[in-house]
This record gives structure tokens, C-alpha cells and sequence, in this order.
């Protein structure tokens, strides 16, 4: 049965990806991430990468609503960090990775009391849906909790609803690689570049000033699925906050860069499970640096090629928008030049000007396009 919920998925993403490459940037978005972070991922392979990615992430989602814990599978080398775990007052540092929904009932069935920290969106969205699985199975498995309480991480009481939180022996359980607290900006100080395969990118590091505040052990868990079906939770050893080097920004940088380090450790086998490649993009500020403006003029005999390699043409309910792949900005565009652009994209030979639709197109214009590298030599 559940093959057959793996295998629709990825074919309808697929199939959808295929279908609708201008109309949400999804395809743009995130194939300039994987360009940017796993650079030996082929041009031709980023759909069925992205479809897989989505199909992961839609299976995290069956398996909450389908929750049975025999489908869960703990190493028993793992056993004696949740027996610590369950002492409280720890800081429960995971991910959007494999049947990553389910860790909150992996939890609750052991009886391990915690809160969870996340941001307005989850809780507007998701919020009463996990209250009413964790009701559920706290009647099912005769759960000492039966209900949790969700912190927003972008409230400014958050902090020290946090910090009470953990005085009383809750455990916090907190997804480093998700939202980016008070605040969208990447100028956020709660940021940090920090280093993921071949590139980098902005990451929270609010973890690892709440365990200086409260000398919390952080304990990382990622959940893995071993194949369509089954899930295993590694529970790693904790990490100790050294107070005393939390003086220097470098600590914090290097603590967060050792619990990515972790996730980068566990998919590089199966990059596809990790979620966050369909949203890494909002967490890299654009390089406004490289503006170049290298005019060179057209061979009238070659044929031209729209360069989707480096960049993504979109159409959203007939707003466009062109998508630098490498600098990651985004540029809205007219009707006249999307068209134009896209009566490249099968590549085509140019004149003194072109006609497309109701659009004359001037020389001048194809050589800016050129210079650019939007348009290249079709080979």
C-alpha cells in the first residue's frame, strides 16, 4: 500500500514540475540551490531530485497521520541518550529529515516530557492538527502526557516561556533548520553563515544562545527512512554549551556548524530526504555585487538558446519574472520581455529585430539579453 502512496507522489510532483516550470519557481528556486550546494547533481537530474524531495516530504506527512510505532526503528546504542533525555531540562535539537512529523510522537509514547518551539506558520497551519494526534495517541499508548504546549519562536515572550520551560524539566524540542524567529530578514544577528556541503547559507543560532542561558545539554535526533516503509531515529550524545567560550561569536558559530554538520553526516547517502532544499533559497542573500554589463553583438547565422541553467523564466497568474540562478535575485519583468525571452527557449536565429506576438524586438535589446548570458549559443 504504501509503495503505491510513494510511487503516485513522486509521479504526480514529477508530472507537476514538468508541467508548470514557470509557475511557482519552485523548479527555478531550488535547482539554484542544488547548482549552489551540490554542484555534481546533474542539470537533466534536478526534477526527479525535487520530486523526490517532495514526495520525502509528503510521506513525513502520511506517516503522522498513519502513525504506528512499530515503524519506528531506535539503534540500541542510542538507548542510553534517552534515558538522559528523559531526566528533562534538555534542549532537543532536530530536523526536516526523513519521517522528521513523527519525532513528536516518538516523544510521547516514551514519555519523554517536552514542549515544542516553533514559528506562527506551523502553529496557524499545523497547530491544531498536532494537538489532536497528540491526544489521540496519549489514549492509545497510555502516554503520561496528554497534551503539549507549542512556543512560538517569533513572540518576544518566546525566550522566556523557553527558559521557564526548561527550569521545570521540560525538554524543548526545536527544528534548527526551519523558520528564522522575530524576524524575515537575513540581516537578522540572530543569523550566522554557516557552511553546508559546497556553499553556505544563513542559519538560527538562537539554539545555541538559549543552552548558554540556561546550560542545557543539546541533544540532536534525526529521523531516516530506511526505505518506503520503516523510519529509524538516531539519538546522538549531547553536546555540553562550554559557558565560558560563549564569549566569542566563533563558539557559537562552530556549535551550530558541528549540529549541521550532524544532518550533513546523515543524508549525504540520500540528499533527497532533507526538506530543506525546497526552501534553502529564502536563507541565501542575493549578491548584488555582480551586475556586469559586457555588451557583445549577435551572430545573425547561430542559433540562440535561453540559458535556463543559469537563470529561470516565470509566469505567476501573469506577473513575471526573471530568476538569477547565481546571485539568487529576482527580477520582475514585462510581458514584452518574457515573451521574448521565451521565444528562445528552443533556440532561434536572430536579425536586426524579431517580431513576437504583438512585440517588435530590436537588436539593441538581444545584445543586453547576451551580455547577460540570458540568451547563449545554442551548441
Amino acid at each position: 500500500m504504501i509503495d503505491n502512496v510513494f510511487d503516485k507522489r513522486f509521479n504526480f510532483y514529477k508530472k507537476n514540475l514538468l508541467e508548470n516550470k514557470e509557475k511557482f519557481g519552485e523548479l527555478d528556486f531550488t535547482s539554484a540551490t542544488l547548482k549552489k550546494f551540490l554542484p555534481h547533481i546533474k542539470n537533466e537530474d534536478y526534477i526527479d531530485f525535487i520530486a523526490l524531495a517532495q514526495t520525502y516530504s509528503y510521506m513525513a506527512l502520511y506517516d503522522v497521520r498513519n502513525f504506528k510505532s512499530d515503524k519506528i526503528k531506535v539503534n540500541k546504542t542510542y538507548e542510553k541518550n534517552v534515558i538522559n533525555i528523559k531526566r528533562g531540562g534538555n534542549i532537543i535539537c532536530t530536523y526536516h529529515c526523513g519521517s522528521y512529523r513523527i519525532i513528536p510522537l516518538y516523544l510521547l509514547i516514551n514519555n519523554i516530557p517536552f514542549k515544542m518551539v516553533t514559528d506562527n506558520t506551523f502553529i496557524i497551519e499545523q497547530g491544531k492538527e498536532v494537538q489532536e494526534q497528540v491526544k489521540k495517541y496519549s489514549v492509545e499508548y497510555n502516554t503520561i502526557q496528554k497534551e503539549i504546549e507549542i512556543i512560538s519562536a517569533e513572540e518576544k515572550q518566546g525566550i522566556f516561556k523557553c527558559i521557564k520551560s526548561l527550569k521545570q524539566g521540560f525538554n524543548l524540542l526545536i527544528y534548527i533548520d526551519g523558520n528564522r524567529g522575530l524576524t524575515n530578514s537575513l540581516d537578522n544577528k540572530n543569523l550566522s553563515i554557516i557552511k553546508l556541503f559546497d556553499s553556505s547559507f544563513f542559519a538560527r543560532i538562537g539554539i545555541a544562545y538559549l543552552a548558554k542561558l540556561t546550560n542545557a545539554n543539546i541533544y540532536p535526533i534525526i529521523s531516516l527512512r530506511t526505505d518506503k516503509y520503516f523510519s529509524k531515529i538516531k539519538v546522538f550524545k549531547p553536546i555540553t554549551p562550554n559557558i565560558r567560550k560563549f564569549k566569542d561569536n566563533i563558539y557559537v558559530e562552530k556549535l551550530i556548524q558541528k549540529l549541521y554538520k550532524i544532518l550533513e553526516e546523515s543524508i549525504k547517502n540520500n540528499l533527497a530526504q532533507w526538506e530543506g532544499w525546497l526552501y534553502l533559497h529564502l536563507f541565501i542573500k542575493p549578491d548584488l555585487e555582480t551586475k556586469g554589463k559586457l555588451l557583445n553583438i549577435f551572430d545573425n547565422d547561430a542559433v540562440y538558446i535561453f540559458n535556463e541553467n543559469d537563470y529561470g523564466l516565470m509566469n505567476i497568474q501573469n506577473n513575471y519574472f526573471l530568476f538569477d540562478k547565481n546571485t539568487f535575485i529576482t527580477y520582475r519583468i514585462s510581458c514584452a520581455l518574457y515573451e521574448t525571452i521565451n521565444y528562445f527557449k528552443n533556440g532561434n536565429k536572430t536579425n536586426c529585430e524579431i517580431q513576437i506576438g504583438q512585440y517588435r524586438i530590436l537588436i539593441n535589446a538581444l545584445n543586453e539579453l547576451k551580455s547577460k548570458k540570458i540568451l547563449i549559443l545554442k551548441h
